[in-house]
């Protein structure tokens, strides 16, 4: 896909910064497929944030480990530091991206609750009104539950 379809700014801008977030969903591949995909794409810095639960996650689902995923990314920050540059709204980006998304990570965005570096990344992605992306996994029957609740949450509050 080129770079203009992707609404992606020249070679060498900030702008063309993405973070992306793996949680422990189910679905490793749909995250370890996007860093891929990425990475193929001149002009692209990606920073990776993954979860403790993301890298049981990537062993259990893949035959990666979590060192080979992290080898994808431009960047990696560990999910403890609550002092790197994607949780700052002057850090300037495209957006982000949770592939796979939690519900947990779904709740705690949606109630802003910043205990994480993918949490905090999220919670300023959408402050800053940028992108973000949440690749829920799961099943209408579970929609139809209080979960369905916070992603309309995050919609509601967010949404320009």
């Amino acid at each position: 896909m080129d770079d203009a379809r992707l609404g992606l700014k020249p070679k060498g801008n900030d702008l063309n910064r993405i973070v992306v977030g793996l949680s422990g969903a189910s679905g490793a591949i749909y995250g370890v497929r996007l860093l891929e995909t990425l990475s193929s794409i001149e002009g692209i810095e990606t920073h990776l944030i993954l979860s403790r639960a993301a890298k049981i996650t990537i062993e259990h689902e893949t035959s990666l480990n979590p060192e080979a995923v992290e080898g994808l990314a431009d960047v990696v920050h560990a999910p403890e530091n609550l002092a790197a540059c994607v949780s700052s709204g002057s850090f300037r980006t495209q957006g982000m991206i949770v592939a796979p998304c939690s519900m947990k990570s779904l709740s705690m965005i949606a109630n802003s609750v910043n205990d994480n570096l993918l949490v905090r990344a999220a919670d300023v992605t959408l402050k800053e009104r940028r992108r973000l992306v949440l690749l829920v996994r799961e099943t209408l029957k579970r929609l139809n539950s209080p979960f369905s609740h916070r992603w309309l949450q995050v919609s509601e509050n967010f949404v320009a």
